[in-house]
């Protein structure tokens, strides 16, 4: 037994769960269950297009706040300067030039070629340049070079970057995590 509420708000009465379900288009309505805690439990028809209004509506702010965002970002210089002093959205421009947060991942095998090895430090370089963070990950083929390797990697880095903590070995991989030294 449920006691149900019609979409209109009028108290239907008590009656089974089967005859409540019965008593409604279920193709455009909902049974949603608003206090479990009496006896009986109660039960509203609700409209789906009503049910998913409520929805948007609660997404809404978050969702115009995103498009406020959007607008400074894309608008122009007068546009930006005045919305972000009344949204104070500073910090949103100044993260979107800057990639700190962004972490890129380079592989490499321990017995790369000095040439692959070359290209690969070379698109390391320039990630670091762009103030990402790098991440080697150097598989040991079973030759013990990867300590040389990644000795070899942070001399070439160095001017650059350097090794944020310790190098991490799990397996034959060992992994090292390279942060800009300068930022722009």
């Amino acid at each position: 037994m449920v006691m149900v509420i019609s979409v209109t708000g009028q108290n239907m009465g008590a009656m089974r769960l089967n005859d409540a379900l019965a008593s409604f288009d279920s193709t455009t309505h909902d049974l949603h269950l608003v206090n479990a805690n009496q006896n009986p439990p109660v039960c509203r028809i609700v409209s789906r297009k009503d049910a998913f209004d409520k929805a948007r509506a609660k997404k809404r702010p978050e969702e115009l706040d995103l498009e406020v965002k959007k607008l400074i970002l894309k608008g122009g210089k007068k546009a930006r300067k005045s919305l972000a002093e009344t949204h104070g959205i500073e910090a949103l421009q100044q993260q979107r030039k800057s990639h700190a947060n962004v972490l890129k991942e380079v592989e490499v095998n321990s017995n790369i070629s000095n040439h692959d090895l070359e290209i690969k430090l070379r698109k390391a370089r320039d990630m670091l340049e762009k103030t990402c963070r790098v991440q080697f990950s150097i598989i040991d083929k079973k030759d013990g070079k990867s300590q040389g390797l990644l000795a070899y990697i942070e001399d070439h880095l160095k001017p650059i970057s350097r090794i944020a903590g310790h190098p991490n070995v799990s397996g034959r991989k060992l992994q090292a995590t390279f942060v800009p030294t300068k930022t722009q």
